[in-house]
């Protein structure tokens, strides 16, 4: 009987197993080290720049941080930044301009 339970129980959640995305997905924070017209080099590792990459920065008004928009233009190397990443590619890139 509980060998009967348990293996219903496992195939029961055998559909669940195979919805689970494949992705990659990290948040590394550093020094700009160098920015060319489809990448950024932060801390040494390389990021992908593509058209839906989003730009933003946090800025420091008194004593509130503001999110603001920001463009590719704005980062430049010895900034700080936050990037969000799935494998290479660089999703979103936050200007840290309160530090």
């Amino acid at each position: 009987m509980k060998k009967s339970i348990l293996i219903l129980l496992f195939l029961s959640l055998q559909p669940c197993a195979g919805s689970v995305a494949n992705t990659f997905h990290q948040s590394m924070s550093g020094r700009v080290d160098a920015v060319t017209a489809d990448t950024i080099t932060v801390a040494t590792k390389l990021y992908n720049v593509t058209a839906g990459t989003v730009f933003r920065a946090h800025e420091k008004r008194g004593a509130a941080i503001y999110v603001v928009r920001a463009d590719k233009s704005d980062i430049h190397p010895g900034h700080n930044v936050v990037v969000m990443a799935n494998g290479p590619t660089a999703l979103e890139v936050i200007i840290a301009r309160w530090r």
